[in-house]
């Protein structure tokens, strides 16, 4: 009986240690993990399981700059990192990243007593680009800031006219934002053709409108393209069917991105801002907004997106700062407004706009609002293409002509300020810090009580200007 006892014990004890540290197949295959291209040292081996590595819990946390707490009532793992929260919990799939739930491949889960989570999952999270090197078996962090070396960054605002297009290339990877109108194909073609490039990583159409959506057709004609986002909202025109006819015919789905979703281009972070929403009537609002960051430098593209989406990416409270701001709405003064320039604080402006266009863009207030940020301008339509360099820290900015020239004619008046604004529905005119102010869409700038009198308009009776 004692004997039979003791077999008893022997194989409860074998199914224990089995089930309880066993229980995942995996293997170590002396798997390294670098951050920053500095390697990290694990007191635990990372290891890997159903082709997912997975590594110890806090240290990679705190490799990657992120305070961790870990509940043991609930075996819930909780992560902070400037202003990203999060959650998620041994043996659960589900995560939640800023009140937003996602799925995983792998778990986290305890293995030889000690908690390791899946790599990709926590980087990813934090906003940091991963990417595996099968000849080193090493997984290959880089943080958002982080440069390699001989890496490099340039955008090309490309002169189409009373259009947009811009090409984004950072190492070997590259990105068109908008092509023109369908006229402008050849020209978008011949310039990516000038600069050796055959392939798109990316393309974004921001919005259905054919000035931007309409030159796409010729890349996609020509040349291999990886990935192409555009917004939910289409229109019936000749110049979006074929665009979204030429992606059907390379087999490439059309991507409609969510705010907030975040992809990497080389070393160059890209984060979708908006639009936070296309409920609305005006295709200008539901253009795709997008903030390329690389090391410190920052570069925010805006399509036409009018106030109102200006307003909603405002209320989002979306990080807007950018060094390089491409101007919404080609200088519309309907774009550009005074609470989001001074949310983005540009210290360049680009504006992508036609010579001697019809709609008289860019306007005068637009401009002026520039100037009162402190924005430098550059115009297409003056100067031709126009190409941003950054290293990273600097930024540098060529153009193909009239490098010097004057393209904002409200600097000659730098000596001026607004110091009142007009409501176009009221006719009353109020102090910039009136608690009665009017949306953005119906405001008018004035320089002194004069200009406003001079033009109908009546002091309000709240703020007594």
């Amino acid at each position: 009986m004692r004997y039979k006892r003791v077999i008893c014990l022997l194989i409860w004890i074998f199914i224990y240690t089995t089930v309880s540290s066993c229980v995942y197949s995996y293997n170590t295959d002396n798997v390294k993990v670098t951050i920053d291209g500095e390697y990290v040292e694990f007191d635990q081996q990372p290891v890997i399981t159903e082709g997912r590595t997975l590594v110890p819990l806090r240290k990679i946390f705190e490799k990657l700059g992120a305070v961790v707490e870990y509940d043991q009532q609930t075996s819930t793992i909780h992560a902070s990192k400037s202003g990203i929260e999060l959650s998620m919990t041994i043996g659960d799939s589900n995560y939640i990243v800023n009140n937003n739930q996602y799925t995983m491949d792998v778990a986290p889960r305890i293995i030889n007593d000690r908690t390791l989570v899946p790599v990709r999952v926590v980087s990813e999270s934090m906003n940091c680009n991963v990417n595996w090197d099968e000849n080193k078996r090493t997984v290959i962090i880089t943080t958002p800031q982080y440069i390699s070396q001989n890496s490099f960054f340039e955008v090309h605002y490309i002169d189409v006219g009373q259009a947009d297009s811009a090409l984004v290339i950072c190492d070997d990877k590259t990105m068109l934002v908008d092509g023109g109108n369908a006229a402008d194909s050849n020209t978008v073609v011949a310039y990516l053709t000038k600069n050796n490039i055959d392939y798109l990583d990316y393309m974004v159409c921001t919005h259905a409108h054919e000035d931007h959506v309409g030159g796409l057709s010729g890349p996609l004609s020509v040349m291999d393209v990886g990935t192409i986002y555009a917004p939910l909202t289409q229109e019936d025109t000749k110049a979006y069917l074929n665009f979204r006819n030429k992606a059907e015919e390379k087999g490439i789905e059309i991507i409609n991105p969510y705010c907030g979703e975040v992809f990497y281009l080389g070393d160059g972070k890209v984060e979708i801002l908006g639009p936070v929403s296309e409920e609305t009537d005006n295709l200008n609002n539901t253009s795709i907004v997008l903030k390329v960051t690389y090391g410190e430098t920052s570069f925010l593209f805006t399509g036409d997106a009018e106030y109102e989406e200006e307003q909603d990416i405002l209320n989002a409270g979306c990080d807007l700062r950018a060094d390089v701001l491409k101007v919404g709405h080609h200088g519309a003064d309907n774009s550009s407004s005074y609470s989001f320039l001074r949310e983005v604080m540009p210290e360049y402006a680009i504006i992508s706009v036609g010579k001697d266009n019809s709609f008289n863009h860019p306007a005068e207030n637009t401009l002026s609002r520039l100037r009162d940020v402190g924005a430098k301008v550059y115009r297409t339509d003056m100067q031709g293409d126009i190409t941003v360099f950054s290293d990273g820290q600097n930024i540098t900015v060529t153009t193909k002509k009239n490098g010097e020239i004057q393209t904002n004619p409200t600097e000659n008046d730098k000596e001026k300020t607004v110091q009142y604004i007009g409501n176009k529905n009221t006719k009353k005119y109020h102090r910039l810090d009136c608690i009665t102010l009017p949306k953005e869409e119906n405001q008018v700038f004035f320089y002194a009580k004069e200009d406003a009198e001079n033009q109908g308009y009546e002091p309000c009776s709240k703020c007594n200007p």
